[in-house]
């Protein structure tokens, strides 16, 4: 079967109009969630200052998200609720934007055989993907801080690409930007705001000088944001210095914290779960059933379909890009599975949407293999038709449980 070259704004406009459809039926449909509450509460009370709105409850000391809704109700004179909805709408409509572009730089840096064609194709296939993914689809439903996380965190992933390519100081200043906004919404943005800059240490095939340029180029902003970030500390320290100090703990003392909470429920398990016999197995069994435990949640997060995809993707080579983009890409998602596994180990949970950004990344090579099969259409059609079948069916129950 052969792909039809369509302008890229209008896959682009039909990925937005259906983006938005969907976001407005998923919140027609919602119950406001405990978390999105506090995030109502804490917008209310901005009108009696920013201060008082942050000690509203735990979320709102990091009060971006709660501001911009005070912000947009001041606007617009919509309801916290519907403020809340529409601002989550737009950042989830910037998601699938940004993961379209995304896709279109993977393709514009890979094999440029049939470039148009196999662009627009895989730009259709790769909307296909974002805007059916059932987790991505549950979570519209919450009112949560992470959509703009979301959206942020793939705009500095595609920032950093084009800088990788380029080597222009606006796409340092923009991968910067967008890392300091996403900071802004989930704590954890920080984490990649400080350990993604070392991957230009690793361009092993560039010269030093070259590598000691981009390293700056990509702190050189977050240098900056430190001096204003001390300053905030200094002026909003009661309610900003638990989630700073909470992050200085975990870079500090956070592999510690993992392996006493692992050593304390290794115990908790020979105690009181496992006979005297299998007792010495503890340690061992506890580590297979974390890790049983994450892939598991992670497969579930990404979907069974998504995940047989993925492989096949990795295991036929899919994509054919530049050693700094796969070097791009890798960091993430090893940044990623580092993050949330180091919290599982500490917690002993892990949400769903904790996961999210992992499968957003993932979900990038996943176009690339159902154009594989696509192009298979001549000599079997059945890949295609079943892979498409069970992304529509599992994006059509999740839309079916917004009704229960």
């Amino acid at each position: 079967m052969r792909c039809l070259t369509v302008p890229h704004y209008f896959l682009y406009s039909i990925a937005a109009i259906f983006s938005v459809l969907c976001s407005v039926w998923v919140s027609s449909h919602a119950l406001i969630n405990p978390d999105g509450i506090c995030y109502l509460k804490s917008a209310a009370a901005m009108k009696n200052g920013i201060h008082f709105a942050m000690s509203v409850c735990d979320q709102a000391k990091w009060p971006l998200y709660a501001w911009l809704i005070a912000k947009l109700v001041s606007l617009t004179q919509l309801s916290y609720v519907h403020a809340a909805y529409t601002l989550d709408g737009f950042f989830s409509l910037l998601t699938v934007l940004f993961f379209m572009k995304i896709l279109s730089f993977l393709v514009l840096s890979s094999d440029r055989a049939s470039l148009q064609i196999r662009s627009s194709c895989i730009l259709s296939l790769g909307a296909l993907v974002i805007l059916l993914a059932h987790e991505f689809n549950a979570v519209k439903a919450y009112i949560i801080r992470d959509h703009g996380f979301w959206a942020f965190y793939l705009f500095s992933i595609l920032a950093l690409l084009y800088y990788f390519r380029e080597r222009q100081w606006r796409y340092a200043f923009a991968w910067s930007v967008s890392s300091v906004i996403a900071t802004l919404f989930r704590i954890e943005g920080a984490i990649f705001l400080l350990v993604i800059p070392w991957i230009a240490w690793l361009e092993m095939n560039v010269p030093l000088m070259t590598r000691f340029k981009t390293f700056f180029q990509l702190n050189m902003l977050i240098i900056i944001a430190s001096i204003f970030a001390c300053g905030a500390f200094l002026v909003y320290q009661p309610h900003l210095s638990g989630r700073l100090s909470e992050l200085q703990f975990q870079l500090l003392h956070g592999l510690m914290v993992l392996q006493q909470n692992f050593q304390l429920k290794s115990a908790g398990l020979a105690h009181a779960v496992l006979s005297e016999y299998s007792a010495h197995d503890a340690t061992r069994i506890l580590f297979i059933t974390l890790i049983v435990w994450y892939v598991y949640s992670v497969i579930i997060n990404l979907s069974l379909t998504y995940s047989v995809l993925l492989v096949y993707t990795w295991a036929k080579k899919l994509i054919a890009t530049t050693y700094t983009t796969r070097l791009v890409l890798w960091s993430y998602v090893l940044l990623n599975v580092l993050v949330t596994i180091i919290f599982l180990g500490q917690n002993m949970f892990l949400s769903k949407r904790y996961l999210l950004a992992l499968s957003l990344t993932l979900m990038l090579w996943i176009p690339f293999a159902l154009y594989d099969f696509l192009r298979q259409w001549s000599q079997r059609k059945w890949p295609f038709l079943l892979a498409t079948l069970f992304i529509l069916i599992a994006f059509l129950v999740q839309m079916y449980r917004r009704l229960l």
